[in-house]
């Protein structure tokens, strides 16, 4: 619904900025490591996600497009909501998932605030499909779901 927005940082929060664009402030939340390099009056460029609830719209923001579909990919994952999915990307980069999903390190995703060893297991079978191998990775990632099937049996 709302894809991208432009506009000035007016107020940097714990876990969201607002951003004015038209006239309008926007609270939207972002990943940590973004937040912390944000300035108030800078003009800013965020490619954006729109959560609605039935009492609730939440607005997410991020730098790069790749890090939008990560934050969607992982809403996907059964257990997981917004709140997950922007943990992990203030805790991991894209590439570090992306190594942890397809060369079988959940060690990595378990480094995440409240995600133990089976859960990041479970991610790394169920992002398998959703996310894009990194150039040398794609022939680790078959291991990677043999072993999560071998533990979580169908």
């Amino acid at each position: 619904m709302i894809a991208t927005v432009r506009g000035e940082i007016t107020q940097i929060e714990d876990s969201a900025a607002i951003i004015e664009t038209g006239g309008v402030g926007l609270r939207v939340f972002v990943p940590k490591p973004l937040r912390e390099r944000m300035k108030t009056g800078e003009v800013i460029f965020l490619f954006t996600h729109l959560v609605v609830r039935e009492d609730d719209w939440k607005l997410y923001g991020f730098e790069t497009q790749a890090d939008r579909e990560l934050f969607t990919t992982l809403l996907g994952v059964d257990g997981v909501g917004p709140r997950t999915a922007l943990a992990v990307l203030s805790t991991l980069n894209l590439d570090t998932v992306q190594r942890a999903v397809f060369s079988e390190e959940p060690d990595l995703l378990s480094r995440v605030p409240g995600v133990g060893k089976k859960t990041a297991q479970k991610w790394c079978f169920t992002c398998m499909t959703g996310l894009k191998p990194v150039s040398g990775l794609d022939k680790i990632g078959r291991p990677c779901q043999i072993a999560i099937l071998r533990f979580w049996p169908l």
